[in-house]
C-alpha cells in the first residue's frame, strides 16, 4: 500500500518517494539518499518554518539521477510509462498542503502529483501569499486578479483578506482551482471565483482593470513571455499594481529567460523591487524576489505621486519617488 496523503513532518510519504525513485531510475544509477522534508535540500538559506518549506517537500522528480538535467520546468519523471498502473494511480491522487495564516485556520490546498507545474504550490507562491498578510497592500474590497494561479494559493489568501478575487489559469487547472476554493470558502471574507484565461488572448471579460494583479513563478518558458506581457498590458490600468514574485534560478536557460522578461517588461512598465526585510519574517528567501510593477506614465514624478490615491501609494515599496526607489535591472535578476 502506498501512502499519498501527507502530513507536515513528511513521515508518511517516504515509502512512496523511495518507490518512485526505484522504479523510475536507471538500474545502473544509484538512488539518491532518502529525503528528509526539505523542498530544495541544497538551499540552507531558505528558512521557512519546519515542515512548511514547500508544497510537497519530497517531490522525487526534483532529484534527477546524474545526467538527467534540471528539476524544472518540465518534470519528465512525472510521466509514467504504460504498465505502471500503481504509480500512475498514486500520482493522480492529491497531496494537501496546509498554509498557516496569521489568524484563524490554515488554508488547505490540494495538489496533484501529475499534471504539470501548475499542480503544486511553489515556494514563490508561499512567499507572495504570506507577503499579502503583512498588510503592505490593503486588499479589503479591492478587485484582484491572479495570473497563472495553479492551485490558487495566492488568490485564495487574498480573498481571506477581504479582496474580491478572480483566479485564472488554463482549462485543465480549473477543476483543481475549484476544489481549493471549495475547501477554503469558509475562510473567505471577500469573494473568489475561477476562470479560464490564456495569456495573449482576449481579456474583455476581465475588464475594468483590477486594482491588483498577482503573479507567482510565472516566468518559465521563453515562448510564453510575449503572450504574458500582452496580457499584462491589456489588463492593467493607470492605477493597477502588479505584484510579481519569482524564484531566481541559475540552471539552464532560466537566467536568460528572466533577463529577457524584465527587459521587455521595462518598455511599458516601471519596476520596483520590494526589499527582503519587508517580506514575511519567516516566509522569505534571498533567491525569491517580489517586484512591484506599474504602467509607465508621462506626467512628472511628483505629480504622479501627489495625485495617486492613498491605497495605491501604499503599494510602492520603497515609496514611489523615494531615493533608490528605481532600481537597475540587475537588482531583479
Amino acid at each position: 500500500m502506498i501512502t499519498i496523503y501527507i502530513t507536515g513532518n513528511g513521515a508518511n510519504y517516504t515509502y512512496y518517494t523511495q518507490q518512485f525513485r526505484r522504479e523510475n531510475s536507471h538500474p545502473s544509477q544509484p538512488l539518491p539518499p532518502p529525503l528528509t522534508g526539505s523542498a530544495v535540500p541544497s538551499r540552507p538559506s531558505r528558512h521557512f518554518p519546519p515542515g512548511r518549506g514547500s508544497a510537497v517537500p519530497s517531490w522525487p522528480a526534483r532529484h534527477f539521477p546524474p545526467g538527467r538535467g534540471g528539476a524544472v520546468p518540465s518534470r519528465p519523471a512525472r510521466h509514467f510509462p504504460p504498465g505502471r498502473g500503481r504509480l500512475r494511480a498514486a500520482a493522480m491522487a492529491g497531496f494537501v498542503r496546509e498554509l498557516e495564516r496569521r489568524s484563524g485556520p490554515a488554508l488547505r490546498l490540494e495538489q496533484r502529483a501529475a499534471g504539470g507545474v501548475g499542480c503544486v504550490v511553489w515556494d514563490a507562491a508561499l512567499v507572495l501569499a504570506k507577503f499579502l498578510e503583512t498588510g503592505a497592500c490593503p486588499l479589503a474590497r479591492r478587485h484582484v486578479l491572479e495570473l497563472g494561479a495553479g492551485t490558487g494559493a495566492v488568490g485564495i489568501m487574498a480573498a481571506t483578506l477581504g479582496a474580491n478575487v478572480t483566479v485564472t489559469d488554463l482549462e485543465e487547472l480549473q477543476e483543481l482551482l475549484m476544489v481549493n476554493i471549495e475547501n477554503n470558502k469558509h475562510l473567505v471574507t471577500g469573494s473568489v471565483r475561477a476562470k479560464v484565461l490564456k495569456w495573449g488572448e482576449d481579456v474583455t471579460e476581465f475588464q475594468p482593470p483590477p486594482d491588483y494583479i498577482l503573479m507567482a513563478d510565472c516566468i518559465y518558458y521563453e515562448e510564453s513571455l510575449e503572450p504574458l506581457l500582452k496580457t499584462l498590458k491589456d489588463l492593467t490600468g493607470p492605477d493597477t499594481c502588479v505584484l510579481c514574485c519569482y524564484e531566481q534560478r541559475t540552471m539552464g536557460k532560466n537566467p536568460v529567460i528572466e533577463r529577457k522578461y524584465f527587459e521587455l517588461l521595462q518598455r511599458d512598465f516601471e519596476l520596483e523591487k520590494i526589499p527582503l526585510d519587508r517580506h514575511d519574517e519567516e516566509y522569505r528567501s534571498e533567491d525569491i524576489h517580489i517586484v512591484s510593477i506599474h504602467r509607465k506614465r508621462t506626467v512628472k514624478f511628483g505629480t504622479l505621486w501627489n495625485h495617486s490615491p492613498a491605497v495605491q501609494r501604499s503599494c510602492f515599496v520603497p515609496k514611489f519617488g523615494a531615493p533608490g526607489a528605481s532600481l537597475p535591472l540587475h537588482h531583479y535578476l
